[in-house]
């Protein structure tokens, strides 16, 4: 009956060192606890301490061996690539629509762009931005955001005059992007607006409007 405890204890001592192992291109070997996966990276907790949270891109992963009796294990939904939104302020001016995709993604930040339509009044216009999004959590669903944009308006809005040329100055913001559902993106801007001469002067006029720009809508 003794042998039999001692041999129930080592069996339990065992079980509670199980773990997942990451088998690297390099051939190197990580002992974790996967917590999730998508189609770019492993996420991870490292099982040696001060077993931090890490991850690994897929293209350096060789295979994964995952221990079954942990069944907590469930791989997760692909990041989403696409959102659509709803535009307050910024380069859609007033009020617009816009759609927004991440174009490319590595370890510590992913690239994106967006187009959209915006309009103030009788104006309407066409917008773009491009931007760096740098991970601000582990579990990347939140980011720091640097960039450019371009607005173009489609017609002229004759009360103000201002003509067909708006460039925005480079961005700064905040997005929270999840792997489905809520998208949200608060950024700072600029529109740069310029206006031909006129018979009284032969210098063209130029206005720079700081503006801040609100994004609402769904990932997908």
């Amino acid at each position: 009956m003794r042998y039999l405890f001692l041999l129930i204890c080592l069996c339990m001592a065992f079980a509670s060192q199980a773990q997942d192992l990451i088998y690297k291109n390099d051939g190197k070997i990580i002992g974790a606890k996967i917590l999730r996966t998508d189609s770019s990276f492993v996420y991870f907790r490292h099982t040696e301490p001060p077993k931090q949270l890490d991850s690994i891109a897929q293209s350096e992963v060789s295979k994964v061996e995952f221990d079954y009796s942990q069944k907590a294990f469930k791989s997760s939904k692909p990041f989403s690539r696409n959102a659509v939104s709803v535009s307050i302020g910024g380069t859609s001016v007033l009020l617009g629509i816009s759609y927004d995709r991440i174009i490319g993604q590595e370890r510590n930040y992913h690239f994106s762009g967006r187009i959209g339509i915006g309009s103030l009044s009788r104006q309407t216009n066409i917008n773009t931005h491009l931007s760096f999004n740098f991970y601000l959590n582990k579990v990347r669903t939140q980011f720091f955001e640097v960039g450019a944009g371009l607005a173009i308006p489609l017609n002229e809005r004759n009360s103000i005059d201002y003509y067909n040329l708006y460039l925005t100055a480079p961005i700064l913001g905040y997005r929270i992007q999840r792997y489905e559902g809520f998208f949200f993106r608060v950024y700072v801007s600029g529109l740069y607006m310029r206006r031909p001469a006129s018979a009284n002067s032969w210098i063209s006029d130029v206005l720079y409007i700081p503006t801040i720009g609100l994004d609402l809508g769904y990932s997908f």
